[in-house]
């Protein structure tokens, strides 16, 4: 693989162009218009924290506290609480980071210095920033429909000096990536947010190169003490039941945390495509 300072460049064009919505942006889904991605930057113009509400979803997870009144919210997520600054607060507490064990995840997932990984739903980065270290001639794409939560990233990406990160502000019906090249899509704490998973897992299997991986780290179901509630997530066997059905196969489950489930899948097509 190219090393990532010829990479990157490349890659952001693919990206602006991936990116693109065709024709009228949907309230509240599409991504806004810009004029191209900046430098570590892709996807990320906006005009603004508040943007429309867009069609009514399901129950909003939030901070998996907030299930009430979501009018005066100051941000695009319409899962997240109203407060933004809550929000991400409880995305990087110690409390979470300690138990999603990031350290050891990215460890038992064997990624390769010059790996292309995408991390959809990444919040102010707990994987993507680690991601970027474990993969220094790769490059990395944190993943989010929250321009507020891209601003944090892109701060914590100038103060760690790192070079080989992309923003990406996704729709919430697409991650927006360049097409057959990633390696690995990480997904943490995200999957019972999206609303149409059939139809996400056939655009991911898209964005993977041959042999690429999908891993999910999830929580468990049922209620448990971190989270949401149980009945905000997704059923016990749901989320696996729902890849077989599109077409994916499991490859490796780790036992590594104990309110998370943490495994790894591939298209079946891929096995005829390696």
């Amino acid at each position: 693989m190219q090393h990532t300072k010829y990479l990157l460049p490349s890659l952001l064009i693919s990206l602006a162009c991936a990116s693109t919505p065709k024709g009228p942006a949907h309230s509240g889904h599409g991504v806004p218009p810009g004029n191209g991605p900046a430098a570590h930057d892709a996807g990320s113009q906006h005009a603004g924290h508040a943007g429309p509400a867009g069609p009514a979803g399901p129950p909003a997870h939030g901070d998996h506290g907030d299930h009430g009144d979501q009018a005066g919210r100051d941000h695009r997520d319409r899962h997240g609480p109203p407060s933004l600054e809550r929000y991400i607060k409880m995305l990087a507490s110690e409390k979470r980071v300690a138990e999603l064990r990031v350290a050891e995840t990215l460890a038992a997932l064997k990624l390769a210095p010059d790996a292309l990984v995408a991390d959809v739903g990444c919040g102010p980065g707990v994987f993507t920033l680690p991601l970027a270290q474990a993969c220094p001639r790769g490059v990395i794409f944190g993943v989010d429909v929250e321009p507020g939560q891209l601003d944090v990233l892109r701060a914590a990406i100038k103060d760690k000096d790192l070079a080989n990160v992309v923003p990406v502000l996704a729709s919430y019906h697409d991650p927006h990536l360049p097409p057959g090249r990633m390696d690995l899509i990480l997904i943490s704490d995200t999957w019972h947010h999206i609303e149409n998973r059939p139809d996400y897992l056939r655009r991911l299997g898209e964005y993977l190169s041959p042999g690429g991986r999908l891993a999910f780290v999830e929580y468990k179901p049922g209620d448990i003490p971190v989270g949401p509630p149980g009945k905000h997530k997704l059923a016990a066997g749901q989320r696996e039941a729902e890849l077989t059905a599109a077409g994916w196969e499991p490859l490796e489950s780790f036992d590594l945390h104990t309110w998370h489930d943490f495994e790894t899948w591939r298209p079946v097509s891929s096995k005829t495509s390696r």
